[in-house]
């Protein structure tokens, strides 16, 4: 499964890398963040802690989207729109772990979702969704 992940450089996009990385029934396409962050350019693995994989973090969030099977998103509420809305066009599978989002975006989720597969959880911590 070709997967991308938009914010990676951030934490919990840094994780995803790895996770990602290590597992054999996944390729890691790439990943994007914002234009101007510090960490574009940079390879995405040695940006979280990793040897390189000659994969470069860049800002083109459709042609992640476009390559991808899956794409991770773990970026802020403001930006989700843009995010269902490519994964909706392209039928890219997507998975939201962003918070904070108000009744219009949740709107706009189920409404992309009519188009593609989307999971959206509050919350990962294994802990929680056993409860």
């Amino acid at each position: 499964m070709k997967v991308g992940i938009v914010g990676c450089a951030g934490r919990m996009g840094q994780m995803l890398v790895k996770e990602v990385l290590a597992n054999p029934d996944c390729k890691l396409i790439g990943g994007t963040e914002s234009p101007g962050h510090l960490s574009l350019c940079k390879d995405i693995a040695s940006n979280a802690g990793l040897d390189p994989c000659g994969l470069e973090i860049h800002d083109d969030t459709p042609s992640l989207f476009q390559m991808s099977d899956v794409v991770i998103d773990f970026t802020i509420a403001s930006i989700t729109e843009a995010h269902t809305s490519l994964a909706a066009q392209h039928g890219t599978k997507l998975i939201l772990g962003t918070t904070g989002h108000d009744e219009l975006q949740i709107s706009n989720i189920k409404e992309a979702a009519a188009k593609t597969v989307i999971v959206k959880a509050m919350n990962f911590s294994v802990g929680i969704n056993i409860l």
